[in-house]
């Protein structure tokens, strides 16, 4: 919708802040997923939770201190899937059918493109090889003290 701001309306919304961000954090097309692709190099810890993805995906994703460390997709419909991540190849991707996945890993111009299968119903975790995962993803904001957007008490 529009609103009056100082004399006259205006067209920027709420919404359009909220794609953008999103936009920023994932982007999808028919199964090609592509995780950060646009956050600022200053933005150096992020984690999302179950957005969705084209292609019936949902997505989680932490970055720590500026590296990806883990994506983690559930199918939900059963389709193939092209993840797109910061370069290298020193990454394991685990089924929760299956185990262990040797996807078709492609690397160019420092990004790396991981193509595999899923069946509905199926999650699969993508991580760095011999790194820890992050459990503490606390933001802090002002005098309060957030988890993953829940206010707790000190």
């Amino acid at each position: 919708g529009l609103y009056g701001e100082g004399g006259g309306p205006c067209f920027e919304t709420p919404m359009s802040f909220a794609t953008s961000l999103l936009e920023m954090l994932i982007q999808s097309d028919d199964g090609h997923i592509k995780v950060f692709p646009a956050i600022p190099k200053s933005w150096n810890d992020i984690s999302f939770s179950k957005l969705g993805a084209e292609g019936a995906f949902l997505v989680d994703a932490t970055l720590h201190q500026g590296k990806l460390q883990e994506v983690k997709i559930k199918s939900l419909k059963g389709h193939s899937c092209l993840l797109e991540v910061e370069g290298g190849i020193d990454y394991i991707l685990t089924s929760s059918l299956s185990g262990v996945v040797n996807p078709i890993l492609k690397s160019i111009n420092n990004k790396t493109s991981i193509s595999f299968q899923t069946k509905a119903g199926e999650s699969f975790q993508l991580k760095r090889k011999d790194v820890n995962i992050a459990n503490n993803r606390v933001v802090s904001y002002k005098e309060n003290v957030y988890f993953r957007g829940l206010r707790k008490a000190h």
